[in-house]
């Protein structure tokens, strides 16, 4: 393509102060660039003149970045007809030069909101959304979604839009009825990165603002519970792919939003979310198994541990609870490794979050139902000891924290739990254990790159377990898991090293 003489000169390119002249050429030189990256060619020396073109469009398009007349020319960018034949060269190069903009503008919206009066953010953001919600579809276009909506994020935090989370769900329940479930997916997408941007402003009246927005969290899990609801009933007009969709991003607004903002323990109370994270939980695989894992993770460590509050209780029991279920349906030999390494996460969070009332001073016999339940957890966690090396391994950093600072050197809390202990040294040793069929051992290590690091790590919370039982019994212990072949033997003569 021809390029505009101004955009020719790299060292320093000369730009318009005319809208309309200035988008006629960043859209040249975005043509240039992406015309010369997808054209095959094997000269690419910086003396063939398509290289000297893209190279020059780049610094063209770089040096515009941070222009003031950069906010019209990209929102221009945005509103411009796109050519109707998806996935042809004309479409795929419409959808670079619209990422460029959302790109831009996202970064400017960050850095250089000050160029703008603070009267005409409103009128900004409202063109944004109307951008996102005018696409034809939230799967083909989620990352530039993505992209604007952080853009839209970091500007509400300039702006100080208080009402953001209910102004964005009174719009999706004015507009679902028509837009159909891309109004409900932007609608996710937009209420998960509203949070995203707030360190975007260090001065102390972001806090105002933080707290604007946490007052609204009771309206967003209603919101979210609701959506929730429609994507798992069987009476919805979704299909099965558009449930999962809403599914996967209402959890990920749930992670992104307590991550950032916390979560009150009485909203989390009043809300079915955990129930329905962990019913999803053992049901899925692939991309909403991993988000689901990822909401419960980022709840449980927001959580308060404090049994005295009548709401926390509540909240502990029900994590509880959803957890037990969760052991319930865990059969490892029917599910995949990144499945099984999932449930073994969210046990562990569990674990790590909720076993330090073990050691509190908290008289447990009068809340039986969460010393249960605690009891429960501790055993599921010990069973996943015996799952692959691979998965199992997970557990050691929960057992670091039982162990260390959960039991410290507190004698009768560790006679309480002398059968788990054993039990654990046991299993420690057994993963210690070369596979039966590792064959030549020097080709395993190469082709298993973890086992050695893992071995040291199980060596580190045998040496702990040894502090705190003693040597005499450790030896005892250990001279009990010999057995007459030489896997077992070189497992025992590592662990007394």
């Amino acid at each position: 393509p021809s390029i505009h003489p101004s955009i020719m000169t790299n060292t320093n390119p000369e730009h318009s102060e005319d809208i309309a002249e200035e988008t006629h050429r960043i859209k040249l030189a975005l043509t240039t660039v992406f015309s010369s990256t997808n054209t095959n060619t094997t000269n690419t020396s910086h003396h063939d003149p398509l290289t000297a073109s893209r190279d020059a469009a780049n610094a063209y398009l770089t040096s515009f970045q941070p222009l003031p007349i950069a906010w019209m020319v990209c929102d221009a960018l945005l509103h411009e007809d796109l050519s109707p034949v998806r996935n042809s060269p004309p479409r795929q190069l419409d959808d670079a030069k619209r990422y460029f903009a959302a790109q831009t503008l996202h970064s400017k919206c960050r850095y250089d909101i000050y160029q703008l009066p603070k009267e005409s953010l409103a009128s900004l953001r409202d063109s944004i959304l109307q951008t996102i919600y005018g696409m034809e579809s939230y799967a083909a276009s989620k990352p530039l979604i993505m992209r604007l909506a952080l853009a839209v994020s970091a500007l509400s935090v300039h702006m100080d839009w208080n009402g953001a989370i209910s102004d964005l769900i009174q719009h999706c329940s004015d507009a679902a009825a028509t837009g159909g479930v891309h109004v409900v997916l932007s609608t996710l997408e937009l209420l998960g990165r509203l949070a995203e941007e707030l360190n975007v402003r260090t001065d102390t009246n972001v806090d105002v603002y933080v707290a604007e927005m946490r007052k609204n969290t009771a309206l967003l899990f209603q919101f979210l519970d609701y959506c929730s609801e429609q994507a798992q009933s069987e009476q919805s007009s979704f299909s099965v792919k558009e449930r999962e969709l809403i599914l996967r991003q209402v959890y990920a607004c749930i992670d992104s939003n307590v991550y950032f903002l916390g979560i009150d323990q009485d909203v989390l109370n009043r809300s079915q979310i955990v129930t329905k994270l962990s019913q999803t939980m053992s049901r899925s695989s692939g991309q909403l198994h991993e988000v689901s894992v990822d909401a419960l993770v980022t709840i449980l460590r927001s959580m308060e541990v404090n049994i005295d509050y009548p709401a926390n209780k509540e909240a502990i029991l029900s994590m509880l609870s959803a957890c037990v279920h969760l052991a319930a349906s865990f059969h490892p030999t029917s599910l995949d490794e990144e499945v099984c390494r999932g449930y073994v996460r969210v046990f562990c969070e569990v674990g790590e979050t909720l076993c330090p009332l073990l050691s509190m001073n908290y008289d447990l016999t009068k809340h039986a139902d969460v010393r249960s339940g605690l009891e429960t957890i501790l055993d599921i966690l010990l069973k996943c000891m015996d799952l692959e090396a691979e998965v199992a391994v997970v557990t050691l950093q929960f057992y670091f924290k039982f162990v260390n600072d959960i039991l410290g050197y507190d004698f009768e809390l560790i006679d309480v739990y002398s059968k788990h202990l054993d039990e654990l040294v046991n299993k420690c040793v057994s993963l210690l254990r070369f596979p039966n069929d590792a064959g030549d051992l020097k080709e395993f290590l190469e082709d298993n790159d973890n086992f050695e690091s893992n071995r040291f790590a199980i060596l580190d919370l045998l040496e702990d377990l040894c502090r705190l039982l003693g040597s005499d019994y450790m030896v005892k212990r250990l001279c009990q898991n010999l057995q007459p072949d030489m896997i077992s033997l070189e497992a025992i003569l590592l662990s007394f090293h």
